[in-house]
């Protein structure tokens, strides 16, 4: 899990809402729990890299901060399987391109290597 801390030091302690993306976080959001001004992610997946805002309320006072969430994930290549059946006939000595379809945060770097058969 993530937690998110800000420092507040406010008298009279200030009312502490926290926004996603712009939206009000629920009290009741089963993997997002707001204790005082701290925020903590349970569980945390894809869906939970945004903008997070926390707004402190007193008599006196308005601020708010905001924090960017960035969720790393393991690289996956899609690719499309080729079997004997729908393998394309290549032409020796002809040019052909080779396509590589690939997520991941960070962006993967793409290593292309080559085996000759035999």
């Amino acid at each position: 899990f993530v937690t998110i801390q800000p420092n507040v030091s406010a008298f009279p302690e200030p009312d502490a809402t926290w926004y996603k993306n712009g939206k009000e976080i629920p009290s009741d959001n089963p993997t997002c729990k707001i204790n005082g001004s701290n925020l903590s992610l349970h569980e945390v997946k894809k869906e939970h890299a945004g903008n997070y805002t926390i707004v402190l309320n007193n008599t006196s006072l308005q601020k708010n901060l905001t924090v960017t969430v960035i969720v790393n994930m393991k690289p996956r290549i899609y690719e499309n399987k080729i079997t004997e059946n729908n393998m394309p006939f290549l032409q020796l000595g002809s040019q052909y391109s080779l396509y590589c379809n690939a997520f991941g945060i960070p962006q993967p770097e793409i290593q292309w290597k080559w085996k000759p058969f035999g």
